[in-house]
């Protein structure tokens, strides 16, 4: 297995993993991770120093989360900007493209919450609808590529 495979498999993603490891309640996790999902790296994990350090706060799920209910699902406006699915124009000559679902850890500050861990990729008729895209707007001179949480 190819050591990228290995590294999401020994990932934790389960609550009951997180609480054997760190000692969480893994009730209240499982109330998180059930709108945004979890994912540490054995590499993140080792990390974390103690509880509350700055590496805890980026990726253990708070109950906290979950008090936010008036932010916005898309607090980059990035929906309204984006004129082909995962392709986003925010600036003239420059575009983003989000080409997974997928994060090799899931942050608990992100800014798009709303698609993480939802599986999927870009698929060849959304790919193409892009290129066409990119090819009418001569202006876009950078393609960023990314997956959908991460920029």
């Amino acid at each position: 297995m190819e050591t990228w495979r290995r590294i999401l498999a020994d990932s934790i993603v389960k609550p009951k993993d997180l609480a054997n490891r760190l000692g969480v309640d893994a009730k209240e996790i499982e109330a998180i991770v059930g709108d945004y999902p979890m994912r540490i790296t054995p590499t993140v994990m080792a990390t974390i120093k103690e509880k509350g350090d700055a590496i805890w706060k980026q990726v253990v799920p708070d109950i906290a989360e979950m008090d936010d209910f008036e932010a916005e699902d898309d607090p980059l406006e990035e929906d309204l900007m984006s004129p082909v699915p995962h392709l986003v124009h925010r600036y003239p000559d420059r575009v983003l493209l989000m080409v997974t679902n997928q994060c090799p850890i899931y942050c608990r500050f992100c800014t798009r919450k709303r698609l993480v861990g939802k599986p999927g990729f870009l698929k060849k008729g959304e790919l193409d609808q892009a290129i066409a895209y990119l090819r009418e707007h001569t202006e876009v001179r950078d393609v960023i590529l990314s997956n959908s949480a991460r920029s």
